[in-house]
């Protein structure tokens, strides 16, 4: 196990080149006529390795016929003593990993500009969302959104260099069976594939995010996992081809990796993917749903399978490693209409949408509206990790600054890589962004954190007249039925 951390290092060349340079220079020359190109990888380290190891036992029992016969067992016990040293120190210096990811998607149809964008509180921004021609299964954006998209990577740039974008394409307003026939055929792979990584480059992006949230068949998965090898591959060869960077290749995914009977290509995203960015959200609407809910909830104490905790956890045992998890987090919430004023909590009888057509608000629309109508709350569950909002019969749920904390928190303590937010223009004064931001690099949150203040604890399931924390759960509604 030693040996084959140490080998397959990219420290472990630097360090045997380091031990070759203090032999004398035939034994040194002895060594390096045994190895294998540099280029054609871990093999050659491996072959020096040996070849050093071979060459010091040699030395030792053969002192007689080398030219350097008094130096001889003193160097090979040194290079000896050297190696053992650095397979230890490899062995505690893993390969640097990717830095903590702050990643936020913008809408090119938002109201907020381009020029607004705050982009110092994040370290990926991506421009969403390219469509996809049906016929040539090249990347369609809108020719009025032209300069948007042409502007969006240097524009962000201005107040914060380091920063990188990606294109996303798709997404739910791209037609499923043009992504299932692109998928699903070889000629059009390479089209859509070549094409998007001409337009990244056209742009300016430097990565590229894949959003297909309507697969749902064996066949889907099975093809897109193909995808993923094909594109990963022609990225590679243009980086080789090129004097570019790498782009970066992710994916937008629903919250568990088994969606009925099918499952995602789970081998596929580890070997070809830079990470995947999982929309941990959704869970239940008012459109869909007659009772109200956290739709979000990091937790859920009745339907355990229906959670952010649970749908993290399904990745993780399916095979793909924590580090390529970056955790979806809604910067906005759904509005639902109550049945009964009177029982107005977790798993309440509701008939509908509230506020809006199908209740689903932004957080700056939470604010406005809930400071402006007089609200109740916000309320803080901590079984579900949820705030909501009551306003006479309409009940609001959404991710306050509490409860983003807490799941900035969450995703550092399960080693995840970091969030995404969808999306920016969602934020009220950059507050949420903020807040994700200043969860300090333990895994705590910060001292101005913890639970919005200004109200009581509503232990019956209830609501008391001054809001605060409902710390039962909810009432005594079962969810256990849905």
């Amino acid at each position: 196990m030693l040996l084959s951390t140490a080998i397959s290092s990219p420290q472990t060349e630097t360090h045997v080149s380091a031990i070759l340079s203090i032999l004398p220079s035939r034994i040194s020359t002895k060594v390096n006529a045994r190895t294998v190109p540099l280029d054609s990888g871990e093999n050659a380290v491996v072959h020096r390795v040996c070849a050093l190891s071979s060459l010091s036992n040699k030395l030792s029992s053969n002192s007689r016929n080398c030219a350097f016969t008094k130096q001889a067992p003193m160097v090979s016990r040194i290079a000896i003593i050297i190696l053992f040293q650095v397979f230890l120190s490899l062995n505690s210096h893993p390969a640097k990993a990717q830095a903590w990811i702050k990643a936020g998607y913008w809408y090119y149809q938002t109201d907020l500009p381009l020029s607004k964008i705050n982009s110092t509180l994040y370290t990926h921004l991506i421009c969403a969302a390219a469509d996809l021609n049906s016929s040539s299964y090249h990347l369609s954006i809108p020719s009025s959104y032209d300069r948007v998209f042409s502007a969006f990577t240097n524009t962000v740039n201005r107040n914060n260099p380091s920063i990188t974008t990606l294109l996303s394409i798709g997404g739910w307003d791209t037609n499923d069976s043009t992504l299932s026939a692109m998928a699903g055929n070889s000629t059009y792979r390479k089209s859509f594939i070549d094409d998007s990584i001409k337009t990244a480059r056209h742009y300016g992006f430097q990565g590229l995010d894949f959003s297909w949230l309507s697969a749902n068949t064996s066949d889907n998965m099975a093809n897109m996992g193909t995808l993923f090898e094909e594109w990963r591959a022609a990225i590679a060869l243009e980086t080789r081809n090129s004097s570019l960077s790498e782009l970066i290749l992710t994916a937008a995914v629903q919250l568990s990796p088994p969606l009925d009977s099918v499952s995602f290509p789970i081998d596929s995203i580890r070997r070809n993917l830079n990470w995947i960015h999982v929309l941990a959200y959704d869970y239940y609407m008012p459109e869909d749903d007659n009772f109200t809910a956290a739709s979000a909830a990091l937790y859920a104490p009745v339907d355990s399978d229906v959670s952010t905790d649970s749908g993290i956890a399904a990745w993780i045992n399916e095979g793909l490693p924590a580090s390529k998890l970056v955790l979806g987090l809604p910067f906005f919430g759904y509005a639902w209409k109550l049945a009964n004023q009177n029982e107005n909590s977790i798993g309440a009888p509701a008939t509908g949408p509230a506020v809006t057509e199908e209740g689903d608000m932004s957080y700056k629309e939470i604010n406005r509206y809930s400071k402006t109508q007089g609200a109740v709350g916000p309320i803080y569950n901590s079984s579900y990790v949820v705030n909501y909002d009551i306003v006479g019969s309409d009940w609001i749920s959404f991710d306050g600054v509490d409860v983003v904390r807490i799941k900035v928190s969450y995703a550092k303590e399960k080693g995840l890589l970091g969030y995404v937010v969808w999306e920016v223009s969602y934020d009220d004064n950059w507050v949420l962004s903020q807040a994700a931001g200043e969860v300090d690099s333990g895994g705590g949150v910060d001292s101005g954190g913890g639970v919005n203040s200004g109200g009581g604890v509503d232990s019956a399931g209830g609501v008391d007249s001054g809001g605060g924390v409902d710390s039962a759960g909810g009432n005594t509604l079962s969810l256990s039925c849905l």
